[in-house]
């Protein structure tokens, strides 16, 4: 069999029938026929993720990282396909696949517990934004905020506590983005472009007060279930220190490795990494 007509619905739902037939709503996208009648979705999201085009014959391997591409975009709950005999064309197959997103936005609440070695026993609240389809190219975009409150609750010191308080922001694109070249990606897995921006204020009382801000922007992408690679081209963290106390300043004169926590730090630069 060849492959027909390549029909995508990214708005179906399980419940009702919402296979819409009125043509005002069909988009042609190269081979891709598109029923969007809202216009959630930009069309090279799909044909980004579909390996067929029009008259391909058709293979198992390409049918298997269809689905899976458009699994690992993130932006749909369930995915269905079938192919049907095509009524215009002799031994082909017109493809239909049925997307059902998930919420578009969603909110998240944590609030943790946590104690270490060093007696300090405290709490942290985290609350977590996300919008699973930001642009229209089901870019993911989170933004994030915490705080929390640590106390040293036995020792011979008391009173250091640990208050801490930030936020971060990043945007997920499923697909590499960059200026100057085109990359296609043949793999099961959906690569990504991350982009972050994240700022952290930590008062330890007593101490010292730390602000750090970090930025950075890189791919992330997998061979297979077994191998994952992150490249940061640029990752940048400032970190400079307020209200020194007198007591810390006079250990640090005496000890670099405490002064060199207190010191104004730039550090840049790309990174890699492989799981």
């Amino acid at each position: 069999y060849s492959i027909g007509d390549i029909y995508v619905y990214p708005d179906y739902s399980l419940g009702n029938d919402s296979l819409q037939k009125n043509t005002d709503s069909l988009k042609i996208y190269k081979d891709l026929i598109i029923v969007d009648p809202k216009n959630k979705y930009k069309p090279d999201v799909f044909d980004r993720a579909l390996q067929f085009n029009k008259g391909d014959t058709y293979n198992r391997t390409n049918h298997n990282l269809s689905l899976n591409r458009l699994v690992n975009v993130g932006t749909f709950k369930f995915v269905k396909n079938e192919f049907r005999p095509s009524d215009s064309l002799n031994s082909a197959l017109d493809a239909y696949y049925y997307l059902t997103p998930l919420p578009k936005k969603s909110i998240r609440v944590e609030l943790l517990g946590k104690t270490n070695s060093a007696n300090y026993t405290g709490s942290e609240v985290n609350v977590n934004w996300t919008n699973r389809n930001a642009f229209r190219g089901a870019e993911q975009l989170t933004i994030t905020a915490f705080a929390g409150l640590e106390t040293q609750v036995s020792g011979q010191n008391g009173g250091f506590n640990v208050f801490r308080f930030g936020g971060d922001a990043s945007l997920t694109w499923p697909k590499f983005v960059t200026p100057f070249f085109k990359f296609k990606s043949v793999s099961a897995f959906t690569p990504k472009t991350v982009a972050t921006l994240s700022f952290e204020y930590q008062d330890r009382s007593k101490l010292y007060s730390l602000n750090t801000f970090r930025g950075s922007f890189g791919y992330v992408w997998k061979e297979n279930l077994r191998k994952e690679h992150s490249l940061k081209l640029s990752e940048i963290t400032y970190t400079n220190s307020s209200n020194i106390s007198e007591l810390y300043q006079k250990q640090a004169d005496t000890i670099p490795s405490l002064q060199r926590v207190i010191d104004k730090q730039l550090i840049f630069g790309p990174t890699y990494s492989f799981t």
